[in-house]
């Protein structure tokens, strides 16, 4: 299996939009890897932050560049109303 960075380039060089995001999640699906931004648990900064201030937990919330959504899956898991976006 070619390395996940190779399959990015070369999907990008294929096609002048950013459609290679969608062919490598695809793909990703597949054959059992994921993105490689992609680790599957909460960012330890951000879980570090709100240890240290628990009063930043309000609703609503953002979580831009969400990738898959661990950051505002971990958020909404403790209460927060989380729209997370990529």
């Amino acid at each position: 299996m070619k390395s996940i960075r190779l399959l990015a380039q070369e999907l990008e060089q294929k096609s002048e939009s950013l459609e290679w995001f969608e062919e490598l999640y695809s793909r990703g699906a597949r054959e059992g890897f994921d993105a490689p931004w992609s680790d599957r648990r909460v960012n330890p900064w951000l879980a570090e932050f709100v240890k240290k201030h628990p009063e930043v937990l309000v609703s609503p919330a953002a979580v831009v560049g969400c990738g898959i959504g661990d950051d505002a899956s971990w958020l909404a898991k403790r209460g927060v109303r989380t729209l997370g976006f990529d």
